[in-house]
């Protein structure tokens, strides 16, 4: 497995990790819903894109199938990440019109996607044996989709970052740098659908920041409120980690030291362990909780 194969696979599992964070915290919450939808977006290009480099390098028509699939997922993007970007500006309401092209030309490239009009075939390239080539309505989607789609969520960003103040101005300023991330990393590739081999798909190793930088946000400056539903999966990830740890290692390794082969012998030590688990770990919980409450928040926050 090549490197730009496990930078894919790490975006894929980061995309999908954040997108069910986001969307368990409000359901019903239209930010949160485009955002998760933005996310999938991520993990079928990234996802795809993995599953093309790994298992694809002996077949041609699987590398086209793949290819075909994780520019689909591509191609999604844009028209997510710009109703996403306008709800979290309060401006979806004012900039329908611009909506609803962006998912009608999308519509478009999507029903076209595994055509020769979209993506062509493919060729070698660098390390690359598959690599796709981009068909006249794969023009249209660079030019239409993700320089003038993606430029206007940027505009506007851009804009009311200018004008905002505090914790609002903070979110901005990670959006667009996520922003930049993902799509300036994600642009490394067209020039390669053109035979334009100056320089191999390095932007991919920028790609996976993309979620960081969203993730941080959503943290440290609370966008989308997921805050508190984080530092809560932190903590039963922590509290899960160290009971497992603490039972594994203190059960074999007293069987271990005082060289227990009696089946019996075994089941009272891991009775006895259980005991002292399940009287210690409400301790460990509150402790662990202190540990993420002064990471999280300056306030007191209950975990039952």
């Amino acid at each position: 497995m090549n490197i730009y194969a496990i930078i894919a696979l790490v975006s894929g599992i980061l995309n999908s990790i954040f997108g069910i964070l986001v969307y368990q915290k409000n359901k019903k919450g239209l930010q949160n819903r485009l955002f998760a939808l933005l996310m999938a977006a991520f993990s079928l290009w990234t996802f795809s894109y993995w599953i093309w480099l790994v298992f694809s390098h002996d077949n041609e028509q699987t590398g086209l199938f793949w290819a075909r699939m994780l520019n689909l997922g591509a191609t999604l993007i844009p028209p997510l990440y710009v109703h996403w970007i306008l709800s979290t500006l309060h401006l979806d309401k004012s900039k329908k019109k611009i909506i609803y092209f962006a998912y009608a030309i999308t519509l478009i490239f999507v029903l076209f996607s595994f055509s020769p009009w979209y993506v062509k075939g493919v060729t070698k390239i660098f390390v690359f044996p598959f690599w796709p080539q981009a068909g006249f309505l794969y023009s249209i989607y660079i030019v239409a989709s993700y320089l003038i789609l993606n430029g206007y969520a940027f505009y506007w960003l851009i804009r009311e970052y200018k004008t905002s103040h505090g914790f609002q101005k903070s979110q901005i300023r990670y959006l667009l740098l996520g922003s930049i991330f993902g799509f300036g990393g994600g642009a490394f590739n067209f020039p390669l659908m053109y035979s334009i081999t100056m320089l191999p798909p390095i932007g991919m190793f920028f790609v996976p920041l993309n979620t960081v930088a969203f993730t941080y946000a959503s943290i440290k400056y609370r966008l989308m409120n997921i805050r508190f539903l984080f530092a809560k999966s932190i903590l039963y990830f922590l509290l899960i980690s160290v009971v497992g740890s603490i039972f594994t290692f203190t059960s074999f390794f007293t069987a271990d030291f005082f060289q227990i082969s009696n089946p019996y012998g075994k089941v009272g030590i891991y009775m006895i362990v259980s005991f002292l688990l399940v009287v210690l770990i409400d301790p460990l919980r509150k402790f662990l909780a202190k540990i993420t409450d002064d990471i999280f928040f300056k306030e007191k926050i209950d975990y039952q």
